[in-house]
């Protein structure tokens, strides 16, 4: 996003133009599960609230907005780029 900024203090002004840049958080498949399970608190709130906006924009933190966070992830409909949570834990062991 382009932005200007604009100070005044009585006749005297000044202006300066920023770009913000805007990108989405980090977060580990195995931790959004974890928290969806209940056994977790690594996800805060402000992040929580991110994740079900951009996802199915319901209110709370829920399986549907972990399927939109996993397609999001991995556009090929087979979802083959991102392993299960199933294989992720398995290759732990």
């Amino acid at each position: 996003f382009a932005l200007t900024i604009r100070a005044e203090s009585g006749s005297r002004f000044g202006t300066e133009q920023h770009t913000i840049e805007v990108v989405a958080p980090a977060v580990a498949v195995t931790d959004f599960v974890d928290e969806l399970l209940g056994l977790s608190g690594l996800l805060g709130d402000p992040l929580k609230n991110f994740l079900d906006i951009t996802g199915n924009r319901n209110g709370i933190l829920d399986i549907g907005d972990l399927r939109v966070f996993l397609r999001i992830r991995s556009p090929d409909p087979a979802g083959g780029a991102v392993p299960s949570v199933y294989e992720e834990n398995r290759s732990e062991r």
